[in-house]
This record gives C-alpha cells, sequence and structure tokens, in this order.
C-alpha cells in the first residue's frame, strides 16, 4: 500500500517522508521506490546491507556506516552517479526558524503558464509523454495554486473528456486567473446584469495577459469563472441562469 502511494504522490510532484531506525522492519518495496535515502549509523548488520545495497553503496561504504559520527549521514538520490557523505552543524539552541519568501518579478511568466494551462484544458489536450508531464509540473510550480488545484489540473490533462466539464473547470480557472475574479466580485457590488460582468471580465483578462488569447480559451476561461461565482460559490441559480442564457445568444470576445 506504502509502495503504490509513493507511486501514485510522485505521479502529481508530491511526495512524503518515511523515517525509521529499523530499515529492516520497512516493506523493501518502500525503500526501493523512496528517490533521495538519508542514511544515519546503523549498527545492525542486516539494516546496512538492505539500506547500503539500496543506496548504491559499495562493499568498504557498507561497512563504514556502523561508524557514521552524529550528525553526519550517507545521502543518495536516484538519479546520482554515486552516494555522498555530508555532515549538518548542530543547531543551536533557541534559534527560531523564519521563512522569508524571495520577491521575483515573474508576474508576465505567471501569467503566461496560466493561459498556457487554460489552452491545454479548453482544447482537451492530453499528456502523453513523460516530458510534456515534466513541463506542466514546472509550469504549475510557478503558479500561487494550491496543491488540490494542481492535483485536479493534471488529472484532467491526463484524461481530458471530449467537452470541457465546466463545473470541474470552474473552480481551476478562478485559480489561474485571480485578478479576473477580483473585477468580476467587485462588479457584483453593483449590479449582475450579463453584459456588465462578462465585458468587466473580459477587460480584466485582456489586462494581465500580454498577448492574443484565442476564442475558444477565452470563452472557457470566463465561463469558468462565471460558474464558479455565480453557481459555486453564490450558489445564485437564477443569475447563473440569466447569463448563461445572455452568453449562449452573444459571441464572447
Amino acid at each position: 500500500m506504502i509502495s503504490n502511494a509513493i507511486a501514485e504522490m510522485r505521479t502529481y510532484g508530491e511526495g512524503f517522508i518515511i523515517a525509521d531506525q529499523a530499515p529492516g522492519l520497512l516493506d523493501m518495496a518502500a525503500i526501493r521506490n523512496t528517490n533521495t535515502k538519508i542514511i544515519h549509523r546503523l549498527p545492525d548488520l542486516s539494516d546496512r546491507e538492505l539500506a547500503g545495497r539500496a543506496a548504491n553503496l559499495n562493499d568498504q561504504q557498507i561497512v563504514e556506516l556502523a561508524r557514521l559520527s552524529k550528525g553526519v549521514a550517507a545521502i543518495y538520490q536516484n538519479d546520482w552517479v554515486e552516494p555522498v557523505l555530508c555532515k549538518i552543524a548542530k543547531a543551536e539552541e533557541g534559534e527560531r526558524f523564519t521563512y522569508n519568501r524571495p520577491i521575483e518579478d515573474t508576474t508576465d511568466d505567471q501569467h503566461d503558464d496560466a493561459l498556457s494551462v487554460a489552452r491545454m484544458l479548453a482544447y482537451g489536450i492530453s499528456i502523453g509523454t513523460e516530458a510534456e508531464l515534466h513541463s506542466i509540473r514546472e509550469r504549475l510550480d510557478r503558479l500561487h495554486i494550491g496543491a488540490s488545484t494542481k492535483v485536479s489540473i493534471l488529472r484532467t490533462a491526463q484524461n481530458p473528456p471530449n467537452e470541457p466539464y465546466m463545473t470541474k473547470l470552474a473552480p481551476i480557472m478562478s485559480a489561474l486567473f485571480p485578478d479576473v475574479v477580483k473585477t468580476v466580485e467587485r462588479e457584483l457590488k453593483s449590479g449582475n446584469e450579463a453584459e456588465q460582468l462578462t465585458r468587466a471580465a473580459e477587460a480584466a483578462l485582456g489586462a494581465s495577459i500580454n498577448r492574443e488569447i484565442d476564442n475558444r480559451t477565452r470563452r472557457v476561461i470566463i465561463q469558468g469563472i462565471m460558474t464558479d461565482i455565480l453557481y459555486l460559490q453564490m450558489q445564485d441559480t437564477q443569475a447563473y441562469s440569466d447569463w448563461h442564457n445572455w452568453n449562449e445568444n452573444s459571441e464572447v470576445g
């Protein structure tokens, strides 16, 4: 079960840490399938053999695992040529960690990534190769969206429907284009006319994306955001129905 969970999480770029003082008590598949192995001192011979072979250690290095000092570990990742021996400094008492997010001017790149993901979903483009999966993961990592949204995007892209299923795409589009969502929410305070909301959403989308957007992608983005706000969040079926009827009889763009 653990090995299957590891494989499933890796597909979506997630994972977890397995820590145990006795590697021999773990399922061998769990040891083999972990990407990064950090091995501290192991007095037991069978534990050294099990963990050492999985980390590509030679016979002499396996023996040395019994002599490692505190704070010293052999580290190996699956794509490394050989393992490395590392030592960390002892943490000072009272020292507190504070995370400071680096400030990067990547707004344009993020908008381009969001548009590329939206276009892929709008056209039902399937992820067919490992290289394509890696590329879409990199785009998602650059976007400020939640892990659950990333998983939804990857699952949809791996098995896309023939036509966009709007109630599933709606929360994704809102997460990809938060500026458009804020604009629509402001417009709703002054009225809920379908044309007014749509034009405001289109203007906000055009202002955030500095390149041309094809009609199908624009239509799916706008419809997704409207569905999310009016139908899923506000649960105002009348307002959503009015907007949907107007949208069906109008050309967006």
